[in-house]
Order: structure tokens, then sequence, then C-alpha cells
């Protein structure tokens, strides 16, 4: 007689067994789909924003080497016979255009010239830049004067002196650098893009000479507005930029995981025949109920005696084990109300009934 309740106890022990493991199964899943979105987002943000960065930002800096010509063709009296010249190239493969249309550039012309006597004489000379576009059209053109840095004898003497072990193992020369400016904002046509650029080196004078070791020419984009807090704020631009992409891909998923992953399966029945499934439910609700209350009411034979009798004996041998059982079929009945919806009414109607 005490194998039923045992049994009872054990059915409901592993009922809600299986449904925590359910449950936890369940969370577990959602929360791993969950991040799996969260990094799928997080990246294609990043993607994004990297595209942005390399399509809208150009590069911060253009270099050229300058190789100056002489025309050698001349009268033996005339040591020149023209100025120094050269020409650049400001396309990119032979196909790209090397400068962004839109964007002002600071061109720069750098000279490294030695401290000779013949520069030294020299004095100031002209630099002059012409840039031309298709069919050798002149766009723009710029020219300023420079000279190299006045260092009298005296102090020519001493540093001679002082870094001589460094000037006789070659560490060091005695040249100088001379930057020259030749636009503080160069602009690119749109409709007549430069191809390439002339150079010149003009002279004040026939009879005088330049040298020059090198020289190389230098645009440098000049960024204003949003260009200039993404390269000068890079650290603070790209976790604003990606965290604002990452926010709206965040909704988007978000409003689709919701409309389609954590919709109730009840809405999909909605509107679909409400009142013949009302009274299916029902039924079904008042069959279980009583099904279960008939194992009480009913008496059933066993050996001669009805199980009536049984639970009077049982009841006056140990009330306890029957306090027990009464209140597992009680358990039942209100396990049953919970779990069916709309089964409380039909509940209470079996019970009248079965009173």
């Amino acid at each position: 007689m005490l194998r039923r309740p045992v049994d009872a106890l054990k059915k409901q022990l592993q009922k809600r067994t299986k449904r925590a493991y359910d449950a936890t199964k369940d969370i577990f899943s959602r929360l791993l789909g969950a991040g799996i979105v969260l990094i799928f987002v997080l990246w294609t943000a990043v993607f994004l924003y990297g595209s942005f960065y390399y399509a809208y930002m150009p590069q911060v800096s253009h270099s050229r080497s300058v190789h100056f010509q002489i025309n050698t063709s001349c009268e033996a009296n005339q040591k020149t016979c023209s100025y120094p010249f050269a020409n650049i190239s400001l396309v990119k493969d032979g196909r790209d255009q090397l400068l962004l249309k839109g964007q002002p550039y600071k061109v720069l012309l750098e000279l490294e010239m030695p401290e000779t006597p013949v520069n030294e004489k020299l004095g100031m000379f002209m630099v002059e830049i012409q840039f031309y576009s298709k069919g050798g059209v002149i766009t723009k053109t710029s020219s300023r004067a420079s000279m190299l840095r006045y260092k009298s004898p005296l102090l020519q003497t001493i540093t001679t002196w002082f870094f001589s072990p460094w000037l006789l193992f070659g560490f060091l020369e005695q040249k100088q650098t001379v930057l020259v400016e030749l636009f503080s904002q160069y602009y690119e046509d749109a409709y007549l893009p430069s191809l390439g650029a002339l150079i010149s080196l003009k002279l004040p004078g026939v009879d005088n000479a330049i040298n020059v070791y090198s020289a190389e020419l230098i645009m440098q984009a000049h960024f204003t507005g949003l260009r200039y807090i993404l390269f000068y704020w890079p650290i603070t631009s790209s976790m604003l930029g990606i965290g604002t992409i990452f926010f709206f891909l965040a909704l988007v998923a978000l409003f689709s995981w919701h409309r389609f992953l954590w919709t109730p399966s009840s809405d999909k029945n909605d509107g679909l025949q409400p009142v013949r499934f009302e009274r299916k439910l029902e039924a079904e609700t008042a069959s279980e109920v009583g099904r279960q209350r008939n194992v009480v009411d009913q008496p059933e034979t066993v050996g001669g005696r009805s199980r009536l009798e049984d639970l009077e004996d049982m009841n006056d041998s140990d009330p306890e084990l029957l306090d027990v059982q009464d209140a597992e079929f009680t358990r039942d009945d209100n396990e049953v109300e919970q779990d069916i919806p709309g089964a409380s009414a039909s509940v209470s109607t079996v019970r009248k009934r079965t009173v």
C-alpha cells in the first residue's frame, strides 16, 4: 500500500527535474545564440568603420624624387645653357590620380644643398613650379625665393674643428636642408586634374651656378572638419564610430530576434477557430479531472475488498499516509489547472458534480 504514494512522489520529482532541465537548456541555448549574434554584430561594425575610414580618408603625404636636368649644348663662354629643371609625374601606377579632388594640400620642395663657396656666393634664388593637365595645359603656377642660412667665417671654423672627427669618418656632412613652401593650400581641379609638375631653379644672373645634392617634392594633406578629427584623434573617433554602428546593428538584431525567435507559439494560433479550440480544451480538462477523481470516488474490488475499505483501514492504521495521498491528488489537480489555460472553471464544475 505504500508503493502508490511513493511512485507519485517519484513521478512528481522527475517531472520537476525535467522542467528545470528544459528551462536551463532553453536559457543556455538562447544566451549562446545571443553571444554569437553580438560577436557577429561587433565584427560587422569594425568592418564597416574600417571600410568607411579607408574610403573617406586620403593618404596623408605624397613624395616624389626630383631629378634636375641642365642643358649642356651651349656656347663655350656660358657655364649653363638653362636653369636646372625637372618634370614630375603625378599619376599613380600610370592610371589613378595621385591627389584627391576637394582636399587641400601643402606643397613643399626639400633641397639638400652643400655649404660650398658657390652656394654661399649665389645668395637668393627662385623656385618655380607649374602644374599641367592633359594636353600640357598649365593649371596652377607658384614661385618662391629661398637661400642658404648664413654662417659667419668664425662660426664655420669652430663648427668644422668641433665636428672634425665625425666629418672625417663620414658621419656628418657640411650641408643644409632648405625647405621651400610652394603652396599652402593646393586644391586639385575636378575638371582638369593635374598629370604632372614642372620644377625649375632660377638663378639671379647668367654666370651664377647652384649646387644641389638631392631634391624631393612633398605634398601633405591639410585636414579639416571630420577628416581632422579622424586623423588626430584616431582612438576616440574609432571607438565612437564603431560604438554607433554597433548600437544600430544591435538594435536591428534585437528587433529581429524578438520578432522571429521570442514570439510565443500561441500567437501563431490567434484567430484560428478560437471557439472550437476552447470547447475542445474544456472537454479534455473535464475528462482528465474526472478520471483522477474517479480513482478515489469509484470503489475498486481487490481480493474481495473495495479500495474504499482499504483506505479506511489505512486511515485507522496510519492516518499520515492517507493525508500524503490526498495531498498528492490535490497537487495533481492544481498542476492540471496551471498547465492548461481555462481549466479552473472546468475543474470546479467537475468537483461540484462529484459532490
